[in-house]
């Protein structure tokens, strides 16, 4: 095992000596391949984690400047948007979210709230009222 390489890997990616060590022996001791395996290995992983696809997790993971807990929170908080796709996206509109039977809100880890526009509300509101039915009391 050659001590330079150790260092060089090191000083390129913030990784424990055991894990430099055994990337090195995987990958011959060539430092570039063992930094592409290392960042796949953590996009695939954060792939599992928020069940996105690889483009999007890599984009993330680059914007978070390589942070696999920051990535997984700004993937997880990306909104959710229920649109026709008739209209151009509205900044006005209606949030749904969830929440028990005695209408707590509650929180996962993933956001759990969706935004629907205005022109769009008056069919998801149909659908609603078929599953709820508007009583008076």
């Amino acid at each position: 095992m050659n001590d330079e390489k150790l260092k060089i890997l090191r000083s390129r990616i913030s990784i424990p000596l055991s894990i430099a060590v055994q990337l090195l022996k995987k990958n011959d001791g060539d430092v570039l391949l063992c930094e592409k395996e290392f960042h796949d290995t953590n996009i695939k992983e954060i792939c599992l984690k928020t069940e996105c696809n690889y483009e999007i997790a890599k984009e993330n993971y680059g914007i978070c400047k390589c942070d696999i807990i920051k990535t997984i929170e700004r993937i997880n908080q990306k909104s959710i948007i229920i649109s026709t796709g008739k209209t151009a996206s509205s900044k006005i509109g209606f949030i749904l979210w969830p929440a028990n039977g005695e209408r707590e809100f509650y929180k996962t880890d993933k956001r759990n709230d969706a935004f629907v526009s205005a022109e769009d509300f008056d069919l998801i509101l149909k659908e609603f009222q078929s599953v709820f039915p508007l009583r008076n009391p």
